[in-house]
């Protein structure tokens, strides 16, 4: 059946066939100057795009999760840009997409004319397969996600794939038994479980390097004048699988597409609606494509021609808007008829007419055709660009934001703290001073009565109760530091930047602890009230100081004061001229108030310790996550960069 999509001015008359040869001579030559011109938007882009990235990368692109991720879709932009501008002239692409099991393969094989695609197995959607037309089939073609190709031998080939694939399931059952464990801890959060899958799928789920294989064949039908592409299907089992995004990608390159429905699903409203959101990516261009109704074998043999007229009928009104041609087709009776040589089953199958929208459509229209969707594929892919810059930008804005709120809220719970805690330090020491003056004026008889050498025992454990007060203050301090260590972690949680928030904060991601300072116990000096200053207090200072006021008397009794009457009449004398109670919180004010601003201190030492502390998780996670902050404004310059070259 070679030579079906042939010479379409093989009839025509001679002074007709002259003016379709000067059309197609100035058609293609303005092809050839539109191919030209696509071509070198296509390396200016390029080239600008390659210059910013190379500039990102140096100032710290590889150690920012964020900035590395949208970098590297962007050198996916790259790639794919620099795939379309090599595959300007080439032979035609027709790509043939549809639902799962669809019936491409057969569709694919009745094209070809020759088995080639695998009937019944399900498409990978991690490659694309495209076979073209070659005199020698034992090599074929295999790309990379990072652009680089190798041809090797279909077996080689072959069983890379087959690695490939060993490796994708390997990693999608582990990563399905990862979330199955997760989906039990976290019962219906639904949020965290995304987050959770989103995590399983970046960072577990093996992504294979390979995107495309190309098969040589035989160039007969269809390979003849096109290369014939099987795409993943638009609707496949599994719930890791971005086939949105895949189908944007393999759409992005095509330059003609077989869209295939079939009979059973068009009451479906999910295809319905991903190809709509495909195509409106595009431009919402469909003059490339031709859509087909697939299985109508099955509804004539249960209903004969007019139940083929009814689903048609109903495939135009819930695709029409979508699709400008919707023809009916038979895979099974297409592609056994050629096998089997049987005419019946090939004329039923639909087949003819598929061939002549494809000669019409695309055989007289390639070079225009091709460019026409080479530049929408560039858009798309410039579109793309634009918006995964400007996602960044907004990333990091809303990010910075984020950071500031995050100083901000810190500042004002630390200060809050500082105040409390000196504000109880000073609290704390009032009452011990309150304490004294009531432990005095209640022992003070007491106290003029006791030996010197009982007396600074005495004030130390009766009168300050030293080791209560010294254990009151361990108390304050504990709290504080537990406060305050409670209030860092709290703020360290909450000002780190995480790749998956929702993990980090529900413990389902790692997170590196902090160790805690050993606290010395407080003491009050032993030396607070030394024998001589004690003796002094109520002794023979207090002797003194009543003598000097009674004057010369005073003075007579400084001598007779060894004697029981004489230390009574002092101890009198004194009690009258001295206010003992306030002459020891006196002294121990002075004592402690060095203790207290040693706490004062310590507690201001806390805090910025502890400033720094969270300061360096807020910084150290922001530049993991989002960018070198030292080198953000000229990260956002590059990319507004990037922005603008592939705006213009």
């Amino acid at each position: 059946m070679s030579g079906q999509y042939g010479n379409a001015t093989a009839s025509m008359s001679p002074s007709a066939e002259r003016a379709a040869t000067l059309y197609e001579k100035i058609r293609e030559q303005y092809n050839r100057r539109a191919r030209s011109h696509l071509r070198r938007q296509i390396e200016n882009i390029v080239a600008n795009t390659e210059q910013q990235l190379t500039a990102l990368c140096d100032v710290g692109g590889s150690t920012s999760v964020a900035l590395n991720d949208y970098t590297d879709k962007i050198t996916e932009s790259v790639v794919k840009l620099k795939q379309l501008g090599n595959e300007l002239g080439q032979p035609f692409l027709l790509f043939v997409a549809g639902v799962g099991k669809a019936g491409k393969s057969t569709l694919i094989n009745a094209l070809l004319e020759q088995k080639a695609a695998e009937i019944g197995k399900v498409p990978k959607t991690w490659k694309v397969d495209v076979y073209q037309g070659e005199d020698r089939q034992d090599k074929a073609e295999i790309r990379y996600r990072d652009g680089t190709i190798c041809r090797k031998t279909v077996q080689a080939i072959e069983q890379e794939l087959a690695d490939e694939e060993e490796k994708r399931k390997q990693s999608e059952r582990l990563v399905a038994s990862e979330l199955s464990r997760i989906k039990e801890i976290a019962g219906d959060d639904t949020d965290l479980l995304e987050e959770k899958k989103r995590e399983l799928q970046k960072h577990h789920l093996y992504r294979s390097p390979v995107v495309e294989v190309r098969w040589p064949l035989a160039p007969k039908g269809v390979l003849e004048k096109f290369r014939l592409v099987d795409t993943p299907g638009l609707v496949q089992e599994g719930f890791f699988e971005n086939i949105e995004e895949n189908a944007v990608e393999y759409y992005s390159k095509a330059d003609g597409v077989i869209w295939l429905l079939t009979a059973d699903v068009l009451a479906d409203i999910g295809p319905r609606e991903e190809m709509g959101k495909i195509l409106a990516r595009f431009g919402n261009r469909t003059g490339n494509i031709i859509a087909i109704v697939n299985q109508v074998d099955k509804v004539r043999k249960n209903g004969g021609a007019d139940a083929v007229a009814r689903v048609m009928e109903n495939a135009r009104e819930k695709y029409g808007d979508l699709f400008s041609e919707i023809l009916p087709f038979s895979a099974h009776e297409a592609f056994c008829g050629a096998i089997e040589a049987d005419q019946a089953k090939i004329d039923a199958s639909g087949i003819n007419v598929l061939r002549g929208a494809i000669e019409r459509r695309f055989v007289t229209r390639a070079q225009s055709v091709q460019v026409q969707s080479k530049t929408s594929g560039v858009a798309g892919i410039v579109a793309d660009i634009m918006e995964v810059t400007g996602a960044y930008i907004a990333k990091r804005e809303a990010a910075e934001a984020k950071r500031r709120n995050y100083e901000k809220n810190w500042e004002t719970d630390i200060e809050a703290f500082s105040k409390q805690s000196r504000t109880s330090i000073e609290n704390c020491f009032s009452a011990q001073i309150e304490k004294i003056r009531r432990n005095a004026i209640a022992y003070e008889n007491t106290l003029w009565d006791l030996p010197d050498e009982q007396r600074n025992a005495f004030i130390n454990d009766k009168i300050c109760e030293r080791r209560s007060f010294e254990a009151a203050v361990d108390r304050l301090r504990k709290d504080r530091y537990v406060r305050l260590d409670s209030l860092t972690q709290a703020h360290k949680r909450a000002s780190a930047f995480a790749e998956f928030p929702l993990l980090a904060a529900k413990g389902f991601l790692t997170r590196a602890g902090t160790g805690k300072e050993k606290m010395a116990s407080f003491r009050v000096e032993d030396s607070s009230f030394g024998e001589n200053e004690a003796g002094l207090m109520v002794g023979g200072g207090a002797a003194l100081a009543s003598c000097a006021a009674l004057g010369p008397i005073g003075l007579l009794a400084f001598f007779v004061i060894e004697t029981d009457f004489g230390k009574a009449a002092v101890k009198a004398l004194a009690k009258m001229f001295t206010n003992l109670p306030e002459k020891i919180v006196t002294q121990y004010q002075g004592q402690i108030a060095k203790d207290k601003i040693g706490l004062v201190q310590e507690e201001n030492e806390w805090g910025a310790a502890a400033r720094k502390e969270v300061e360096a998780i807020r910084e150290k996670t922001f530049c993991n996550v989002i960018a070198p902050s030292e080198h953000i404004v000229d990260i956002l310059a590059r990319m507004r960069q990037i922005y603008d070259a592939a705006r213009t």
